[in-house]
């Protein structure tokens, strides 16, 4: 795991990164029933010091099963600094417990989904109106 923000660029980062998933993934949001998402599998999510963490909760998960001991997989998206200076946001996959299959397809539903709040970001950013 990384080491927490302290650079004021990287903590942006971290701020809109938490901010993103909130606002598509947060309570309700992603579940499986969006249509056109291609996400099959809803998801927790939960920020963490250097971003946020999805987990998958499959619809036959318990509902008293608590966010910490999900092991049917996830992705963690991680702001950091960059070696070289500035930030840089970085995925992975985590909580994939034994024999848990991968959920590829949820994934990469995500991950298009960053790609394009990324891209609606830069856009912005570009013309002035972010950071």
């Amino acid at each position: 795991m990384s080491a927490p923000i302290s650079d004021s660029f990287c903590f942006r980062s971290l701020l809109l990164l938490q901010e993103w998933a909130d606002e598509f993934f947060g309570p309700g949001k992603g579940d499986a029933r969006r249509p056109g998402w291609g996400l099959k599998t809803p998801v927790q999510l939960c920020p963490s010091a250097t971003g946020v963490v999805f987990k998958f909760r499959p619809l036959a998960t318990l509902s008293g099963v608590e966010f910490e001991r999900l092991e049917e997989g996830g992705l963690e998206f991680i702001a950091e600094r960059h070696p070289q200076g500035g930030a840089r946001l970085r995925v992975q996959r985590c909580a994939y417990g034994w024999k848990a299959t991968l959920k590829e397809n949820s994934e990469r539903a995500i991950l298009r989904k960053f790609k394009e709040g990324l891209g609606k970001l830069s856009h912005l950013h570009c013309r002035g109106a972010v950071m």
